[in-house]
């Protein structure tokens, strides 16, 4: 199971973030963060650190593989574009799988 969730640094999105970590802890998968600024800000840096933080204390069944953190940024003028590119192309990993 692939999870994307977008966040933006709101409380909303906080727990979110951590009821997908809870839901790809307890089922398996893979979790994807999605965050679109149009340009990289301090602000944008602590959404990041805060993600990067909430992923590191998750568990993830007390699996070290499971734990490991990649964070890849990069930078569109097509957000909506990149963003479903992304998607389908996970989609069509699962489905090889």
């Amino acid at each position: 199971m692939d999870v994307l969730i977008p966040i933006d640094g709101t409380d909303a999105s906080k727990r979110a973030l951590d009821f997908a970590i809870e839901m790809v802890d307890g089922m398996g998968g893979s979790l994807h963060v999605v965050h679109y600024t149009n340009n990289q800000t301090d602000a944008t840096e602590a959404i990041l650190d805060d993600a990067r933080g909430r992923l590191e204390a998750g568990d993830f069944g007390g699996e070290p593989e499971l734990s490991t953190i990649t964070v890849d940024v990069w930078t569109a003028d097509r957000v909506g574009e990149e963003i479903l590119d992304l998607s389908l192309i996970h989609i069509s990993d699962g489905a090889r799988e």
